[in-house]
């Protein structure tokens, strides 16, 4: 049953994004011809200074506007979708309710990493590249090369991806649980989630803090307490690196004449 959630949401998100996705990626082009590019020189220059203009202001626009509609489209189909009136049709369906919950997430999930993609995508394509070099197989073999000699590269780029998603996830779970905790109020609904929303992020900084603290701790006393009984210590004050630095400054060791004179 959650497949079919996620058909009608994704179907949803269809609707609502694939007209501005196809406008960024229109705009992309329509700047690639717009803008001149020299390749070769690798120097920029505008073939019309006015007809260049509008494409670039049109084309932040529309981007502007894509990740703008993908805050609301995930809003909307929450509060709607859920806490609204299609929410009475939505929970009387043989599913549970964190199968719902889950299903609005995965897609608002999957929509603004859609926005991302797409936003990269016009970049590439307005970017002047080579295409007769980028296809060829010297070029690929060079990249495998590369990450072969440093195979931490993937890690460090896999854990980077994972840790976006990570707050990506964060971000929308807070955004839900605020407008539930709004919803719960019979005025002011959308006020007291704004002030939940960020009163749930102040809560979470807060913890990070909390949670990192005692970590900066440990690891200052344990930096003192290298410092305290450091070997080199024992070496300075006359003995060798298995004395104890107390017994070195005893008095006992001090009143020998002995060891003074070697002293």
């Amino acid at each position: 049953m959650l497949f079919k959630l996620l058909k009608y949401d994704f179907r949803a998100m269809w609707k609502q994004f694939s007209l501005i996705w196809g406008a960024a990626l229109a705009l992309a082009l329509a700047n690639r011809f717009s803008i001149f590019w020299d390749v070769d020189d690798h120097a920029i220059g505008l073939s019309d200074t006015t007809t260049s203009g509008i494409t670039v202001f049109a084309f932040m626009s529309v981007i502007t506007a894509m990740f703008v509609i993908a805050v609301i489209f995930v809003v909307n189909r929450f509060s709607k979708g859920l806490l609204g009136g299609e929410g009475y049709l939505m929970f009387t369906l043989p599913v549970r309710s964190w199968q719902l919950v889950l299903s609005k997430l995965i897609c608002a999930l999957v929509s603004w990493a859609g926005c991302v993609m797409v936003a990269f995508a016009s970049l590439f394509i307005m970017i002047p590249f080579n295409w007769a070099e980028l296809f060829q197989f010297p070029f690929w073999s060079d990249i495998f090369r590369g990450i072969m000699r440093h195979p931490g590269t993937l890690a460090l780029m896999a854990e980077f991806c994972l840790v976006i998603l990570a707050f990506i996830v964060l971000f929308i779970s807070v955004m839900y649980l605020a407008m539930a905790i709004g919803h719960l109020f019979s005025r002011h609904r959308r006020l007291i989630s704004v002030a939940a929303f960020i009163g749930l992020y102040i809560l979470i900084a807060f913890q990070r803090g909390a949670q990192q603290q005692p970590g900066e701790k440990r690891g200052a006393d344990a930096a003192q307490q290298r410092c305290t009984l450091h070997p080199c210590d024992s070496v300075y004050a006359g003995g060798d690196a298995n004395t104890p630095p107390g017994h070195l400054l005893s008095g006992d060791r001090l009143r020998n004449p002995a060891q003074q004179g070697d002293l």
